[in-house]
């Protein structure tokens, strides 16, 4: 039968059944034409509109839960670690993501301070002489921030009953309203505030000098406070002790327990420690734990000790705690014990460098971040690393804290904080729900991934408001200075590139002329010129893919020395699939291959240096480059994957007809999946996110399935949802599309 051309949205092509089914109004739209054995049922397409309606997304099977959730296997909207998740917005739950999707970033003035606060929906900190509040969702500044305090920051800012109270280096503490930034009051202590503060029992806390405070919250007026030998830590409150301990290397140091009698504290009992450096102590299970030296000691509550733990060297930072396990970090090692018993929970943890920071733990993961310049999270039943994420910024903070709030993790990298999280949704939603606020926001990816895994049809598609979802959030590249993502160093990476065989699968369109001149990169490989690959680009007089692998003296930008070019021709303004492969043998020898529309062409090659193949492992740059002066290409991209292998003639035809939003083709060498529908997430499953450069963006770009448009028979199952997207909320209305 001669196919014929089916356009959804002419009116003159449709007309409507309106049925009632689940208490709503759903519109079934059918474009008919001469009946055959293969006409899609008119109820087909109503039917799994009724199904992503009536399911829950905590419910359905096949779902990537870890893309969305915290394992909390909690099934109600009440415990569910989200922002908004509960009326109060605490962030009291310590769930952190268990794939690595970056929600936001947000850049302030100066460098941030180590740590941060989060609650009531606000991410705190400080910068320089600002104080930032950060809508902990959107990564928006809240109104009236940032607010300027004319002086350095000390320590880190808290929340507390509506108020940031904060210090600063001139002794000072003030407050001001977590709601538009206003003044309400400012205090001079009259002492050194040497340590961050924190509210312990009802006081705001510190410790200057030798000496350690209690604040009252509500005017900043000193109630009690206590002198040791030497310099005092932040102080740690439970069951109506404060516990502190003193830290001058060569001086002897002292844990000691006080409590409350009126306005007085008074010394319940002191322990001498050693004369090295000492840690802030931790409180967990009527236990108390403090870094001595290179010694972990473990105490109760009236000062006995439990047990102690003999460490390969000095403990930095304090003891984290998850479900009865504790996390640990030393210099160049983390270590996992049981809390009861002191007993090592893992022996197999990789090493890890430079430890600054207190690690975080959820109830299925511990979070560190070595010296401030990684981001890394381990499995706490296995000891297994998730991912290992390295920061772009070159200013890192020691001494790094990891806020676990509303599922997410915020941290601060030099003058960027940086949101981690995974798809926000919650599991009481149904599925048709959160493929809507997915599309509608910026996370895309998550709706392409959670709808392939659900429903894995190439003539199957989400339409909102009469748009094919997919392309509401495109990566767009309107000129040529703009710079697109870096995706850093990661395991998964490194053994995409050190595997030999590879291929990189992505949809394009430049939109510029040709261009004079050397080449233009749209994706590429590199480590500052010094090796790398041109995987599709822009040469002098016309767009051309190419595969080009390792150059011995920086020959990225001008083809010397490459072991395999190959080049094809690429349509201008106009969507392609680009494809390039590139097969290593093993013995010095392989081919190259590019592909248009899954038209390709092949070139073999031989090296005598089979060595140069395990060189790769640097950054994966899209439409950006650390070589080359930065010559970028104008268009817009989407659906960028990467493996570990060269795909076959036939995977490549099946990526090209799935379309330009279909999945992945090959699970087993997937190394990357970019669909970068509004953000520059991984979702592999192998944590490789993408940090988006300043001028990246995102735009609708009105593309849909060629399959589509070629289609002749469709039915549309629409429904009217009411979203919430970036915090407002509306109605749309939402389409199931099927065709033949």
């Amino acid at each position: 039968m001669k196919n014929m051309k089916g356009f959804i949205f002419t009116l003159d092509a449709l007309f409507a059944l309106i049925v009632a089914s689940l208490g709503v109004s759903i519109i079934l739209y059918v474009h008919f034409t001469s009946p055959s054995l293969t006409e899609p049922q008119v109820g087909e397409a109503l039917g799994i509109m009724q199904n992503l309606v009536q399911t829950k997304i905590g419910q359905a099977s096949g779902v990537l839960y870890a893309l969305y959730a915290s394992r909390t296997g909690a099934a109600s909207a009440e415990s569910w670690p989200y922002y908004g998740g509960n009326s109060g917005l605490s962030s009291s739950g310590s769930y952190g993501p268990q794939a690595l999707d970056l929600l936001f970033t947000y850049s302030a003035s100066a460098a941030i301070t180590p740590l941060v606060s989060v609650d009531s929906g606000v991410v705190v900190f400080g910068a320089g002489s600002e104080l930032y509040a950060i809508n902990a969702t959107t990564g928006k500044a809240v109104s009236g921030f940032p607010v300027s305090i004319q002086t350095s920051f000390s320590g880190s800012p808290v929340i507390y009953k509506g108020e940031i109270i904060y210090a600063n280096t001139s002794g000072y503490l003030a407050a001001v309203s977590l709601k538009g930034g206003a003044k309400m009051w400012s205090s001079d202590v009259a002492v050194s505030i040497d340590t961050p503060i924190a509210v312990e029992d009802g006081f705001v806390t510190f410790g200057g000098g030798d000496s350690f405070y209690l604040v009252y919250p509500s005017n900043g007026t000193v109630y009690a406070h206590a002198t040791l030998p030497t310099t005092v830590q932040l102080p740690v409150y439970s069951n109506g002790e404060f516990v502190v301990s003193t830290s001058t290397v060569g001086t002897q140091n002292y844990l000691s327990s006080y409590a409350l009698n009126g306005n007085t504290l008074m010394q319940n009992w002191n322990l001498p420690l050693s004369t090295s450096a000492i840690s802030t102590p931790s409180i967990y299970d009527g236990l108390i734990f403090i870094g001595n030296g290179s010694k972990l000691n473990v105490f109760t509550l009236g000062g006995s000790m439990k047990y102690p733990l003999s460490l390969d060297s000095q403990v930095f930072g304090g003891v984290a705690e998850s479900g009865g396990s504790a996390f640990v970090e030393t210099t160049d090692k983390v270590y996992s014990f049981n809390i009861t018993s002191g007993t090592s929970l893992s022996a197999s943890l990789p090493p890890v460098t430079n430890e600054n920071a207190t690690p975080s733990a959820s109830p299925y993961d511990f979070y560190l971040m070595p010296g401030g310049s990684k981001f890394i999270a381990f499995d706490i039943k296995s000891g297994n690393m998730i991912w290992n994420f390295t920061f772009p910024s070159s200013a890192y903070n020691k001494y790094a804290d990891i806020a676990l709030a509303y599922g997410n993790a915020y941290v601060a990298a030099g003058s960027t904080l940086y949101a981690f999280g995974t798809c926000s949704a919650s599991p009481n939603q149904s599925i048709a729900s959160a493929l809507g606020e997915f599309y509608l926001g910026n996370e895309g990816g998550c709706a392409s991934a959670i709808l392939n895994s659900v429903y894995p049809s190439s003539n199957m598609g989400i339409f909102i408001n009469g748009t094919y979802a997919p392309s509401l959030k495109t990566a767009s590249f309107p000129n040529t200075s703009q710079h697109g993502v870096t995706v850093y160093q990661s395991p998964s990476l490194n053994k995409a590139w050190n595997g030999g065989s590879w291929t990189i699968n992505a949809w394009f369109m430049d939109t510029n002329p040709p261009l004079t001149g050397t080449g233009r990169d749209l994706i590429e490989e590199s480590n500052g010129c010094t090796s790398g690959m041109w995987v599709i680009g822009n040469t002098s007089t016309h767009y051309t893919l190419n595969t080009i692998q390792w150059y011995s003296s920086g020959g990225l930008c001008t083809n010397d020395g490459a072991v395999g070019v190959n080049s094809v021709p690429v349509p201008f303004n106009k969507w392609v699939m680009a494809t390039s492969s590139f097969f290593y043998n093993g013995h010095g020898g392989g081919y190259v291959e590019v592909c248009v529309n899954a038209q390709c062409t092949s070139k073999p090659w031989s090296s005598s240096s089979p060595s140069n193949y395990s060189k790769y492992g640097y950054n994966f740059l899209i439409n950006d480059n650390d070589c080359c002066g930065g010559w970028l290409v104008g268009g817009r991209l989407v659906n960028v994957q990467l493996y570990s292998s060269a795909l076959t003639q036939s995977q490549i035809n099946q990526l090209y007809g799935e379309g330009i939003n279909g999945a992945p083709v090959n699970a087993s060498t997937l190394e990357g999946w970019w669909p970068l529908e509004g953000n520059a997430n991984d979702y592999s499953g192998n944590n490789n996110v993408g940090i988006p450069n300043s001028q990246f963006g995102y735009s609708n770009s009105g593309y849909a399935p060629q399959s589509l448009l070629n289609s002749y028979q469709i039915s549309k199952g629409t429904v009217p949802l009411g979203l919430s997207v970036n915090g407002t909320g509306r109605s749309y209305n939402e389409s199931v599309v099927i065709w033949k």
